[in-house]
């Protein structure tokens, strides 16, 4: 009984749920791109990737808002975009991994068209700066205030998630509990 209940819940989930378009166009401003890496999980589907020099264009479809990676050529991507129905449009760059510099990944260093990513990115510049320096008691205060702005304000956002997984080495429990009380 308790199987078909849970097909019954995967068939209605399949009939019944819309897929939402989402549209990436970005720049990669360290050279030409050969290839394209998407970090993927099996609810995305991508319809196109156009790829011009240094530039380019990814569309697809989500079953739900997601979290996406781009990496260029043989570089991984090490921050991504939240996608939801917005067109985003994204410059990328090469830079080194925060924990060993000699891995060379692509980040986004400016994001447009997507109020979800452009609050998270700006965060998150500030998490990793602090990572590289040390973090003082302001500088908690003021990054801890702001993720919980952008809960409150994106409490169904995925990026929530990830932005409370990135101060846990700064945040006490109880601090990191109460954010996570806020996310539904």
């Amino acid at each position: 009984m308790k199987n078909f209940i849970y097909l019954l819940l995967f068939i209605s989930h399949n009939i019944f749920s819309q897929q939402i378009p989402f549209k990436i166009t970005g720049t990669y401003e360290d050279g030409l791109i050969k290839k394209v890496n998407v970090h993927r999980n099996p609810t995305f589907s991508i319809d196109t990737i156009i790829i011009n020099k240094n530039k380019f264009v990814l569309t697809g479809k989500l079953d739900y808002p997601m979290h996406i990676e781009i990496g260029f050529n043989d570089f991984q991507g090490a921050r991504g975009v939240y996608t939801d129905g917005k067109t985003i449009n994204v410059i990328y760059k090469n830079k080194p991994n925060l924990i060993d510099s000699k891995v060379i990944q692509v980040s986004p260093v400016s994001v447009s068209g997507n109020p979800i990513t452009i609050d998270d990115h700006k965060i998150w510049g500030l998490i990793s700066q602090k990572f590289k320096d040390s973090f003082s008691f302001e500088d908690k205060a003021k990054i801890m205030n702001l993720i919980e702005k952008h809960t409150e304000k994106y409490p169904n956002s995925l990026s929530n998630l990830s932005l409370i997984a990135n101060i846990m080495d700064i945040a006490s429990t109880d601090e990191i509990n109460a954010l996570m009380e806020k996310i539904p």
